[in-house]
């Protein structure tokens, strides 16, 4: 492995480049691979000229180097991934923090796709950067529009929009453009990962996915239309994820999971019994009371009354949406199952059979930020 890490740190295509673009990803996390796909579609476009540009990974979030290196050692030639650096965080407490990266170091350009940029505001120069592209609803707002490249305006919570405050404040005040990507923008159909959308001749340099990764996206949407977000793994670092559960839950707030269960589940014709959704109710409530006092212990208080009663009613409709889906109901020993309970398509395969022949799966967020992202640098 340590000659994989090697190959891809080639540290003399640095001095030829000349300009610099940081992808900041939590690829390699067990939550999807939609960043994988999206830096594939980045490291194998003929639209523009790589030789022009030092291209450097920082991991953020959850994310994890070694396993993004496993994934695609496992998944395409690395002689592919050649001219691309890959930093890894260290853990010091609750903050992320880079030993290869320090002030000298300063981008052109920073695509973010993953929560807590500001771990990485903290370490490097932003003073060369031209523009940044931003997978988040955060600078869709309205104190943004001077500076906004791109943006369908959308007022709720998203993931990357955690631990970003700090560096949204320097975007507004050096007006740095930015080229935001919402979640309403992704939704949109063409943005949305689909079978076809897997062999398009226009992304992934027209060769299409690997059929290994096609795999991969459907599992992981599978799991995360399936499995809530495990309230045990929220700490004082990420009590971001407590908004983010209610929001993935919650169509009022957001709803990205209940839509999706919906969207699927009316496409079957099942039905549940009630005493299928009497477990089902009794363990959406126990998930909520469980969320609701991590509120309480990390952000001293607890879920608003009226959030909590309606995120806990569209709870159960989606849990019940996933039973349809899963031939099953999705509680175990009382509790529903999380995203974070492994592979959940080797759990229900009989539900994944039917989630693939509908073939309905999820927006590409990250894949289409990089994208369009690049597609402006090459015009900028």
């Amino acid at each position: 492995m340590s000659e994989v890490i090697n190959t891809i740190n080639m540290s003399e295509v640095v001095s030829e480049a000349k300009e610099t673009i940081v992808i900041f990803t939590d690829a390699g996390s067990k939550d999807d691979v939609d960043d994988e796909a999206g830096i594939l579609d980045f490291v194998r476009s003929t639209e523009y000229d790589h030789t022009k540009y030092n291209v450097e990974i920082v991991i953020g979030g959850a994310g994890n180097k070694t396993k993004l290196i496993k994934f695609f050692e496992n998944q395409i030639d690395f002689e592919e991934l050649k001219n691309i650096t890959i930093h890894q965080y260290e853990k010091e407490g609750n903050k992320n923090v880079y030993p290869s990266l320090n002030k000298t170091f300063a981008p052109e350009y920073i695509v973010v796709i993953s929560p807590k940029i500001d771990d990485l505001y903290d370490v490097i120069s932003l003073d060369k950067v031209k523009s940044v592209g931003f997978m988040g609803n955060k600078s869709s707002s309205s104190e943004f529009n001077q500076i906004n490249l791109n943006c369908m305006y959308d007022p709720t919570f998203g993931l990357n929009d955690g631990g970003s405050d700090k560096f949204h404040a320097f975007l507004i005040e050096t007006q740095t453009p930015v080229f935001t990507l919402t979640s309403k923008e992704c939704r949109e159909p063409q943005n949305m990962f689909s079978e076809e959308l897997f062999v398009s001749p226009t992304l992934f340099g027209g060769k299409g996915l690997p059929p290994g990764i096609v795999q991969l996206i459907r599992q992981c949407v599978f799991k995360n239309v399936g499995g809530r977000l495990d309230p045990n793994i929220i700490n004082p670092s990420n009590t971001f994820l407590i908004t983010a559960a209610i929001g993935l839950i919650n169509p009022e707030i957001k709803g990205a999971n209940y839509s999706d269960a919906k969207g699927i589940a009316d496409l079957l014709d099942v039905e549940i019994s009630l005493d299928d959704v009497h477990v089902i109710t009794k363990a959406c409530q126990e998930y909520m009371d469980l969320l609701n006092s991590k509120s309480q212990e990390f952000l001293g208080k607890p879920i608003d009354k009226e959030t909590f009663t309606k995120t806990l009613n569209y709870l159960v409709e989606l849990e019940v949406n996933v039973a349809k889906i899963f031939g099953q109901i999705p509680v175990v020993n009382g509790k529903l199952i999380t995203s974070n309970e492994g592979d959940l398509h080797t759990k229900y395969p009989a539900g994944f059979d039917n989630f693939v022949k509908i073939g309905k799966y999820s927006p590409a967020f990250d894949l289409f930020t990089i994208n369009k992202f690049m597609k402006h640098i090459k015009n900028y």
